[in-house]
């Protein structure tokens, strides 16, 4: 929820006082435009700093979440969100020896452990005129940094186990990653 949440507090102009990404890149947002929270250690925190009252509407259905802000908008520009990787690190794959009948069930090429790409990104809240269309003003507004995990893979009994496909856990690096609404 707080990374919604986030997302549309940056895109609603409103100020960030504290904001975390989460230790790895997520795979339902794009890379910086995440939040995470943690009771008592990290905290998603902003302020309505327009003038007139904000409300704050939040949905979950079939493993969707929706979160909009609702209020007067009386600028005259909009905001879009921009990033910039600065550094990708990627994961190693390592090979673990093991039994055919391992007692956690491991079948040869099976994932041990899940690997993730780590990344170092600035995003930046850029403002565009709502007239022309122009670029007034692009600033930097968090720097986001994830961890790589390495990949540890299941090999029976000294074979000659191949690295198995793995879905996308890189985070959403493309240019429509999908997880934003359609503007």
């Amino acid at each position: 929820m707080s990374s919604p949440l986030y997302y549309c507090a940056l895109v609603a102009d409103l100020e960030i006082l504290e904001r975390e990404n989460h230790g790895f890149a997520t795979s339902y947002m794009p890379l910086g435009l995440d939040a995470t929270v943690s009771w008592g250690t990290l905290d998603f925190v902003f302020r309505n700093n327009m003038e007139y009252p904000i409300r704050i509407e939040a949905t979950a259905s079939g493993g969707n979440v929706t979160v909009s802000i609702l209020g007067t908008d009386e600028r005259d520009y909009y905001v879009k969100m921009d990033s910039k990787v600065l550094a990708t690190y990627n994961y190693e794959t390592t090979y673990r020896d093991m039994v055919a009948d391992n007692e956690d069930g491991y079948k040869d090429g099976d994932y041990i452990i899940t690997p993730y790409t780590g990344y170092d990104v600035e995003t930046y809240r850029c403002k565009y005129s709502k007239e022309t269309g122009e670029l007034i003003s692009s600033t930097l507004e968090d720097l986001s940094d994830y961890r790589k995990r390495d990949a540890i893979v299941c090999k029976i009994g000294g074979g000659t186990a191949e690295t198995p496909n793995l879905p996308d856990v890189s985070g959403s690096v493309s240019d429509n990653p999908g997880a934003l609404p359609p503007e």
